[in-house]
Parts: C-alpha cells; structure tokens; sequence
C-alpha cells in the first residue's frame, strides 16, 4: 500500500463509524515513516473514546501522531460520552456550542469538559437531528471564530444562555480556561498542527550532526535546518503559538533539545537558547508575561 505525497489523505467517520476510522489512521501511522510519508488527518464527529490510558501513553511516544486526529464534538451529542470510565483520549478535541467552539488537547481537561456536557446533557435526542447539527457546523465553519483552549473572556460569555451550556462555560472557568491566551498558556493549543512532526524532523538532524558515518556535506545541511528550527520555535512562542506544556521535562521537545545542546556545547548561543537556559523563563512564558528579544540572532 502506497500513499500520494501530492495528496492529503482524511480518514472521517461519524459516531462507531468514527472510532473506525481513528483505528485505520493508527494502523497507518504504525506503517509509514514520516520522513517519507504525509501524515494522514483523522476528523471524527461524536465518536466515543477508544483507548485506556497504554495506548494514550504509546501515542505519546510519537508526539506527531497527536497531531493527526481532530475530534469534533456537540455538545448535545450523547455518544462521546458513553465511554469515559477508564477510556483516555487523545489528539485535538473540538467542543461545539451555540455560543463558538474551542479547542483542546490536554486529556483531563477533555474529560471534565466531557463530564460536565454529559450530567447536563438533555434525554431522547433525536440522532437524526445531533448528525445534521455537525453537518450545519462543518458549513458554516469557515464564518464562525473558534476559540482556542484560553481565549474564552468573561466579556464574551451570555450568562442568559441554555442550562448546559452555561454548566460548561461555568467548568471553564473552574479550571482555569476564563483568561486571555497571553494572560494564561499553560494549557493552550500549539496553533501548527505540523510542530511536532518539526520536532521529530529536529531530532533526526541531531542524529545526522553526532553521527561519525555522516558526510561533511550532510553535517551541515543539518545544522542549516537545526538553526532553522531555532528560528521556527523563538518566532511561535514570541506570539505565544505553542503551549508550554513542550518544555515539560518528558516531553519530546525538550528531550530533544538536551541533544541539540550537547552536540552544540554551552558555547553556543542564539536567542532561543540563551531563553532556554533559564529554568524560571518556562512558568514565566506559561504566565504570558515572557521578555523576547526583538529578534532572533
């Protein structure tokens, strides 16, 4: 089985149809490497949790995957509710309302949020009228402003709105979503859907530079695409585009950057590492209150 580079390749599906097409998507990305091969998009519209906490832990281990499954999901929709107990999710999920949608990625957050619409949730819906309510979403989708995980304001919020939606938007601010991204990003979503396959292409040059079998040639390509990479990660956290949950010790971002510095040794220095140098600088960007250079050197 071949995969067109000149083509994006969606796998969707609605409710079990979804969970179908979240598990080819896995078995697809277990196939191909991704040096040779275009991440396939994976988008499922009110499809219940698949795995328990191993398999959110193995996709872990391959922080591009994450970024391959988008799950949308209404908030008058019962069905990705049925699985909470014991399941974890994984991936993007995209909560609909009335009032906007809004993103997010970290998983307890999705589940209280998921929690929250499920004890709230109305009786008897018609399935008929919950599968067209995302047909009416994905087209009018390019007119409506989705709100990313902290970009709900309390100015923004109509108080007069149905019980349920009122219920989530009260669970929004109870764990701390009610701010302004540049005020709180300690959970807020990386806007490119494509960092963390940059990541993983990062770490392939940080082989290639400390490899002994790598030619002259292939060591430098590598640092050119290193120091773009610098480049590439000051520019997004200057306008506060990625979370700060990738300078967690474990995370595969800073993993990665521990090589990068070792190969480089503390001799080196650029913007970016001259800020990651500086342990207090990661709550501090996490706080929305990080001094940048005005630019990258």
């Amino acid at each position: 089985m071949q995969i067109d580079n000149s083509k994006p390749l969606i796998i969707t599906g609605n409710s079990l149809g979804g969970s179908i097409a979240t598990l080819f998507t896995l078995s697809l990305l277990e196939k191909f490497k991704i040096s040779t091969t275009k991440h396939p998009l994976c988008i499922t519209f009110g499809s219940p949790l698949i795995g328990d906490e191993g398999l959110q832990e193995a996709i872990s281990n391959y922080p591009a995957w994450n970024s391959c499954f988008l799950h949308v999901v209404s908030d008058h929709d019962p069905v990705p509710r049925v699985l909470i107990n014991g399941y974890k999710p994984f991936g993007t999920f995209l909560i609909c309302l009335e009032l906007g949608s809004s993103c997010f990625e970290d998983p307890q957050t999705i589940l209280e949020l998921l929690m929250a619409a499920y004890l709230g949730s109305p009786g008897n819906l018609d399935p008929n009228k919950v599968f067209e309510s995302y047909g009416t979403f994905v087209e009018h989708l390019n007119r409506k402003k989705l709100c990313k995980d902290t970009t709900y304001h309390e100015s923004l919020i109509d108080w007069t709105t149905l019980p349920l939606q009122a219920r989530i938007i009260t669970k929004l601010a109870a764990i701390g979503l009610v701010r302004s991204q540049k005020q709180n990003v300690v959970s807020s979503l990386t806007e490119d859907s494509c960092f963390w396959a940059h990541v993983e292409e990062a770490l392939i040059s940080c082989k290639l530079l400390s490899s002994g079998e790598s030619s002259d040639e292939e060591k430098d390509s590598a640092k050119k695409k290193l120091i773009e990479f610098e480049k590439y990660v000051f520019d997004s956290m200057k306008n506060y585009a990625i979370s700060s949950e990738i300078f967690l010790p474990r995370s595969s971002f800073m993993k990665g950057w521990g090589e990068y510095r070792e190969i480089m040794r503390t001799s080196y220095s650029s913007s970016l590492s001259n800020l990651l140098k500086n342990d207090n600088n990661y709550e501090t960007y996490a706080n929305g209150s990080l001094e940048f250079p005005l630019n990258f050197v």
